[in-house]
This record gives structure tokens, sequence and C-alpha cells, in this order.
């Protein structure tokens, strides 16, 4: 599946919230202060103390909350970001000029970014497009939201580093220790892993590592399912930093490309500061979403990520099958 805008909920994923009752596809965005979130290639996301939002106004399209940061900045798992501005470029330039001036705040290369500017259902409302303006009066909120997204990001690796904020520096998306340059996260990284390769969709036996916890409870160990598996790049992906959920039990894999600690995680979970992540790479078939397993570990995932449930999120360390 693709990414998608944390603004812009997955149809399935929101029929999944209001039928387990969990929460509305607004609320869900209200108290879910996100970077990014997507299903099967980077986490699904949820970080706490987010603030409130304000009630927004009916209509035929949703409408972005321009108070989260999410509905501004997407940060992907390649370590590239895609900005959303509620403006227009009527030929004057000021796409360039905004990624530019988002680019700079968030110590990102301007070649690692994208805008996408004035979609009506994706982006915030900035009101109408000008040109003699646009940089003086539209570019300030884009500048603090992406300078706050540097903010986040940098205390996110604080508390993975176990050091300050004002002890890391930040060079082109990537945080280093100042004292131990070889101590080192990019932003990407700090989501939990790669996407490698995937081999032809297929049933496997699914292990069942952590059956306590939300997401893995509708599972019983060893039973089939059949969907397109992602294998993951050695680095960063590492049980040393996450919680593994569910996994594939190797024997009953046919992979196109082999690990060679021959680790196949599907679903995991780790926190990073006041932050929770969630992962699954399941979700590829129709028939999957139709899994009552699936919808049961996907909601159980999520209420774990916005705190509604509670589960263990120590490392796993090394796989034990």
């Amino acid at each position: 599946m693709s990414e998608a805008a944390f603004t812009n909920v997955p149809r399935q994923v929101e029929e999944l919230l209001e039928k387990c009752g969990t929460t509305s596809r607004r609320n869900f965005l209200k108290t879910s202060g996100l970077l990014v979130v997507s299903l099967s290639a980077s986490p699904l996301v949820a970080m706490a103390g987010s603030q409130a939002a304000a009630p927004q106004a009916g209509g035929p399209y949703p409408d972005p909350d321009f108070r989260q940061l999410d509905s501004w900045i997407v940060i992907h798992e390649d370590n590239t970001a895609t900005f959303y501005v509620g403006k227009t470029d009527l030929g004057q330039g000021t796409g360039t000029a905004f990624r530019q001036l988002m680019s700079d705040e968030l110590d990102m290369p301007f070649d690692k970014t994208t805008c996408i500017m004035g979609v009506t259902d994706l982006t915030v409302d900035q009101g109408g497009s000008g040109g003699s303006d646009a940089i003086q009066v539209d570019g300030w909120p884009m500048r603090r939201v992406a300078a706050e997204a540097r903010r986040v990001l940098l205390d996110m690796a604080s508390k993975r580093f176990g050091v300050p904020a004002d002890q890391l520096s930040i060079s082109e998306a990537v945080i280093m220790v100042k004292a131990d340059p070889s101590k080192k996260v990019t932003y990407g990284e700090l989501i939990g892993g790669y996407f490698q390769t995937h081999p032809a969709i297929q049933k496997v036996k699914l292990h069942v590592e952590d059956p306590n916890h939300p997401a893995g409870k509708p599972f019983k160990e060893g039973e089939d399912f059949e969907d397109e598996w992602y294998i993951f790049r050695p680095a960063p992906y590492s049980r040393d930093n996450l919680h593994i959920i569910l996994s594939i039990d190797k024997d009953s894999f046919k992979p196109n490309q082999e690990r060679k600690d021959g680790d196949y995680a599907v679903s995991w979970c780790h926190e990073v500061g006041k932050g929770r992540v969630f992962y699954t790479s399941m979700g590829h078939r129709r028939e999957t979403w139709r899994d009552p397993r699936f919808q049961e570990s996907l909601i159980g995932g999520l209420k774990w990520a916005l705190r509604q449930a509670e589960g263990d999120s120590t490392p796993s360390g090394k796989p034990g099958k």
C-alpha cells in the first residue's frame, strides 16, 4: 500500500475505527500529533500530548487542521519529506520558495523534499494565493511548523541517545551526538525500518512473538495467513530497538531475497520519547482487510499507539524462531 499523509486516513482504517467504536476519524486526527502515518511502507506513529484541535466546519471535503503538525509535513522512512501548503503557484515561483524555506528550517536537503500545494482535501486552508506578499505573509507559518518538526525530531533523538538536545547537531536530516559523531540517526531511522524487497504473495505460518499485545492477541501461533510480505534492510531494522509482535516462520516462507539471520518481522512497536510507534506490513490484499484477525490486530495496534490499550514494548533481542 502507498504512503498517506496523516490528514488523509485510509478509508479502510476509518471504517475499522468507526466499526469498533474506538474513535471517530476526526477524534483520531485530533488526539494524534503525528509526523507521518502510512500503511505497509512505514509505521503508524502516534505522538502523545498533542494540542486539541478546534472543531472543523462541515463540508464535502475534509478540512485539515492547521494546528496539527502532520497537516503540513510528512517524514518518510527513506529520509525524505513531503510538505503540504494551502497555496498555489501562479507562475511566480512561490512553490519553490516555500519548499526551500521549509527545507532550511527542517535541516533537510532540498532535493530530498517535495511540495504539494492547494489540494482541497489534503492541505490546510490558507486563503487566496498571491505573488507579491506570498513569502512575507504566507511563508511564516510554514517556517514555524518546519522548525517545530525539527524540534520534535531532535527530542526523539535525545531520548534515543540519552543526551540533552543541546548536545546534538543536525546536518542534512541526520542527527549526531556532538561529542561522538559516530552516534547518529537519520530522521527516517527514528521510525524503525526500511523496506528492501518482497516476493510474490504467498501463504506463510505466523509466529506470534507477543500473544499478549493488543496487536498479537487475534492470531494463534503457527496459523496460516496469505499476503505480500516485506523483507527489511539489515539496518536500521534491529530487534535491539524494536518489540516484535508478529513474524514469519522462516521454514514456511519463500523469500526472493534471504536475510542472513532469517528474521522476517511482520508487526512491531516501540516507544520514542513520549511517542509510540506501531507498524504492520500486512494489508496488501482486499481479502486481508476483510479478515477479522487483521482487523482486530490493526485496531489493537492503533489503540496501543493512542494509549487506549497497554502492551509490552521492550526490545525483543535476537529472533527466537
